[in-house]
């Protein structure tokens, strides 16, 4: 399912796109979606911070548009109390290049990386993983797509990090649910084969809680609200909750 086809299944207070242009169909049917919307739209660029309520994505990716359309992906890095997560969307090893060398915002260490380009060998450079260094990383991927996603060169250089690999191909949708200071992942299918699995009572499996590295400076976050980041597997309409 295209993003743009979830405006018509929430109220959206705000959009933001990297402010890229195409000549496709797609690209046209999002832009007359967003018109319809008549909400406001923003570019991001690497600096901003898009925040609701106690949430703050910081966006490392696109300084500009100079690179490819999946190069121009926006990145988001959404530090949680004690768990960070970072979404590369199509982001491929030129665009993390560019991210590993800026000063500006150094690339962070994660608990949980959703995978750029769809686990494509594209993506997750060697390099850029042992930055990031994910307990977790999940990729979004069709049941026997044409591309052939997730290669498994990717699947190797996650495996070399000793991360924890979910794909929606495999899992049906994944639900990572978190407090700040630990997490949980819950998904429709099964979980990876080197991980224990409970039931659920709503007849999902679901992995133990995770809590985060101890020694992590990061603040504590002073709330008791969840957030609850959801990676559809484009079959039923899903929405994000608290």
């Amino acid at each position: 399912m295209m993003p743009f086809i979830f405006l018509n299944l929430l109220q959206v207070e705000q959009i933001w796109y990297n402010g890229d242009t195409a000549t496709s169909k797609t690209y046209a049917d999002f832009m007359s979606a967003v018109n319809v919307e008549n909400t406001q739209v923003f570019q991001a660029v690497r600096g901003d911070m898009i925040s609701t309520k106690n949430l703050d994505f910081k966006v490392l990716n696109p300084s500009d548009l100079k690179g490819t359309t999946n190069n121009n992906s926006i990145v988001l890095w959404l530090p949680y109390g004690k768990i960070d997560f970072l979404f590369m969307g199509d982001a491929e090893k030129e665009a993390e290049a560019g991210m590993l060398v800026k000063s500006d915002m150094p690339v962070p260490d994660v608990e949980i990386l959703k995978v750029g380009h769809h686990g494509s060998n594209t993506a997750s450079s060697s390099d850029f993983l042992a930055i990031t260094t994910p307990e977790t990383a999940i990729y979004m991927a069709g049941t026997g797509n044409v591309y052939g996603h997730p290669h498994q060169e990717t699947i190797q250089a996650l495996m070399n990090i000793g991360a924890k690999i979910y794909g929606t191909d495999v899992c049906g949708t994944i639900t990572v649910t978190t407090d700040g200071q630990s997490y949980e992942i819950q998904t429709d299918k099964q979980e990876p084969t080197d991980t224990v699995n409970t039931k659920s009572e709503t007849g999902t499996t679901s992995t133990p809680t995770v809590p985060a590295d101890s020694s992590s400076t990061t603040e504590e976050i002073q709330t008791n609200v969840q957030i609850t980041i959801i990676f559809y597997d484009g079959k039923v309409a899903r929405t994000e909750s608290d």
